[in-house]
């Protein structure tokens, strides 16, 4: 099995669930991609890395079938080693229409276009097909996610599906929010502390 690229995680904060995450993997601190070979399993490529197991394999790669790999499709190992400290987690992003590396870092607590572009390396930040998907890492704890407004949403409603948050915690961190006119599709700030 050739080893094809490594990336190292960068200590990028924060979680925005309701804007294009699709997935999130175990406590990792990098990445590497391999190519299936003829004869590999899934239960092989895990001993050759360190602590990853088939069911880490399974949900980092949730489109394989584990009975029928694809010979030649690329398979992402998530190494569960952390080098900076700090408990994260690796967040899948796939892009969304209009988005640019700066609207999606803008998006995440702590999340800068260089860190963006060091963890998803060869990426052309000028041309970012919708679809596309990009890692983040998060801690374990973030302190913020962002809500982006649905039709019918209100402090009180969105207060209600976040454990712990109240209508008061919602107007202390949006304060340039209007809580009787929400746009759709706008973008308020869940605290989560």
């Amino acid at each position: 099995m050739k080893k094809q690229t490594s990336l190292l995680l960068t200590s990028v904060l924060a979680l925005g669930m309701t804007f294009g995450v699709a997935d999130l993997s175990p406590k990792a601190s990098s990445v590497t991609t391999v190519k299936i070979n003829k004869g590999d399993t899934l239960w092989g490529v895990s001993q050759q890395y360190e602590g990853v197991s088939v069911s880490d394999l399974l949900t980092t790669n949730p489109h394989l079938d584990p009975y029928a790999l694809p010979i030649g499709q690329e398979l992402t190992i998530v190494h569960p080693n952390n080098h900076f400290g700090q408990e994260q987690e690796l967040v899948t992003y796939a892009v969304q229409p209009g988005d640019t590396l700066y609207s999606i870092a803008e998006r995440y607590e702590g999340v800068t276009v260089q860190g963006l572009l060091h963890l998803n390396e060869g990426i052309d930040p000028y041309h970012l097909p919708v679809g596309m998907v990009l890692f983040l890492a998060i801690p374990d704890e973030p302190t913020m996610v962002f809500h982006t407004i649905q039709p019918g949403n209100t402090f009180w409603q969105i207060a209600s599906v976040y454990d712990g948050v109240t209508v008061e915690d919602l107007r202390a961190a949006n304060p340039h929010v209007n809580e009787n006119e929400l746009t759709i599709g706008s973008q308020i700030i869940i605290p989560l502390d």
